[in-house]
């Protein structure tokens, strides 16, 4: 098998070969590092945190109400339940989103400055904690930094991506109509604004997905290479999720349609595989960086190599001796 392998690799061109290790190398590396496995802690963090991280998001929205109006919290659940509704099966939707995100907006939400909204901040993290370590695996690094400062980090990355979403509210409330609500408020009505921000929404919200997806691969990793040299996984990670989102919600409205027996586990079943989906091919793009570096490095690669398990004991006596000075004799 491997010579026939061998034949028809020598066979192919060379950018085609180039392209071809490119992809063996980075299923195998995907395999080593067991991407499924830290793919499923992540979808364990992420479906835990969810009550929290609606909880900020919703009251993030509030503040937009003297820019959106007095009910953008109302508009936000709507268009989030809209989105929602283009992945899974309108049960899923009707039985654990929307049901979660009415409450919160029935119930009220905590204020900016609650306890509550610190709480939920505090717990987002931890999902983002553990993207860290995964992505930094994936890109075959070892985790250089010390444990407080990944929980730092993991906070930062929080309030980031909390400060990101009153940017982007707006983006989520309007949808392809922010166009039109833009030639209303500033007399705009002679500029064609709604019809082109109708056609560049989508490609607008796949470039912004992607570039965030780029930064998290750059500032996840201990060690650093230039913004674009993180790109090409984060167009994998971005295309691969859309995709999942596509096939996904195929399967699920084959599988758990109709009268199917395990149709009431449909909406549970759907948002864990869909996490756990999305963050698979979050990992992969990171793999996918990772071999591009190695075959073509940059400034600072490749990687340090991983120390093999008694070379960690050795280095770990030696730090010991080191602070407790030299052993005494009786």
């Amino acid at each position: 098998m491997r010579a026939v392998w061998r034949r028809f690799r020598a066979r192919l061109p060379s950018r085609v070969r180039s392209v071809v290790d490119l992809a063996v190398a980075t299923v195998k590396d995907s395999g080593d590092d067991r991407i499924t496995g830290l793919a499923s802690e992540i979808a364990f963090w992420v479906l835990l945190s969810l009550p929290a991280v609606s909880i900020a998001m919703v009251s993030l929205a509030g503040l937009l109400d003297p820019v959106l109006g007095s009910d953008a919290r109302a508009q936000l659940i709507e268009r989030i339940e809209e989105i929602a509704a283009q992945v899974f099966r309108q049960q899923t939707v009707d039985d654990v989103i929307a049901a979660m995100l009415d409450r919160l907006l029935v119930e009220g939400s905590p204020s900016v400055f609650s306890i509550s909204f610190l709480v939920a901040v505090f717990t987002a993290s931890r999902i983002l904690r553990v993207v860290v370590l995964a992505v930094t695996i994936a890109y075959d690094l070892d985790e250089e930094r010390p444990t407080w400062m990944a929980r730092v980090l993991g906070l930062v990355f929080s309030v980031i991506g909390l400060i990101l979403g009153v940017v982007l509210v707006p983006l989520v409330v309007a949808g392809p109509q922010l166009g039109y609500i833009v030639e209303r408020r500033w007399g705009l009505a002679a500029l064609p604004l709604g019809e082109i921000w109708t056609i560049a929404y989508w490609p607008v919200a796949v470039v912004v997905l992607t570039l965030v997806v780029a930064a998290l691969f750059h500032w996840a990793t201990p060690r650093r290479t230039p913004f674009y040299r993180d790109l090409p996984g984060a167009v994998l990670a971005t295309g691969g999720g859309l995709a999942v989102s596509a096939l996904l919600r195929l399967y699920t409205d084959t599988a758990f349609g109709g009268d199917a027996v395990y149709a009431p586990l449909a909406a549970p079943l759907a948002i864990l595989v869909w996490v756990w989906s999305v963050a698979i091919v979050l990992l992969f793009g990171a793999e996918l960086n990772a071999e591009i570096e190695k075959a073509h490095p940059s400034n600072g690669w490749p990687p340090p190599r991983r120390r093999s398990p008694a070379e960690l004991g050795a280095s770990g006596l030696a730090r010991v001796r080191r602070f407790t000075g030299p052993a005494r004799r009786e």
